[in-house]
Parts: structure tokens; sequence; C-alpha cells
């Protein structure tokens, strides 16, 4: 995605990946956390999304593939959000062609 800043000049929009982020605390135990997309200069980018806190045996392989599908979920939902809104536009803001930015001057 990009906009056109002025005659020939465009400028890139990037959006930065979501994440599956396991973070050891001070106590040892183990944060996981969903880190949402966001796109460089558009919005704010969201509060991370607490799955739960573990101890380190605790994590076995059908813990690491439940927290997986909760992260594709979240994304999913974090990318087709407005699809399904009654409100449209007014209580979300859509991006896409033509949809956020001025015409160029």
């Amino acid at each position: 995605m990009s906009h056109e800043v002025a005659e020939n000049i465009q400028r890139d929009m990037i959006k930065q990946n979501g994440s599956l982020i396991y973070q050891q605390l001070f106590n040892g135990k183990i944060m996981v956390l969903v880190n949402y997309p966001f796109i460089e200069n558009y919005g704010q980018q969201s509060q991370p999304k607490p799955i739960g806190i573990y101890r380190p045996e605790e994590l076995k392989k059908p813990f690491i593939v439940r927290h997986l599908e909760a992260f594709i979920q979240e994304i999913i939902n974090w990318e087709d959000y407005d699809d399904d809104h009654n409100g449209g536009a007014k209580d979300h803001q859509t991006i896409g062609f033509h949809a956020n930015f001025d015409p160029p001057q």
C-alpha cells in the first residue's frame, strides 16, 4: 500500500507483522502475549493481548499449539475487523484505495 505525497512521489505504508511472544518474567514464569500488526504512521499500535502466564514445566507441545491457534485467530480477526461490522467506516476507520487520503494537489 502506498499513497501519493506529490506528483510522481509515493510513500509506502509499511505494515509491521504481528507476533506470538514468550517472555520470561522475573519470577521465572513464562508470559505469553499476542502482539498485533500495525501500519506505520497510521493510527496507534494496539496493546499486546496476554494469553496467560505459565510455569516453564507447563509449556508442553499441546499448550504451544493452542497458543499458535489463538494467535492465528487474533490476527485473522485483526485483518478482517470491519467486514461484518454494521457501522462501517463510522465506527472503524477503513483503509484501502482512496479511502484515507486527500487526492494529490
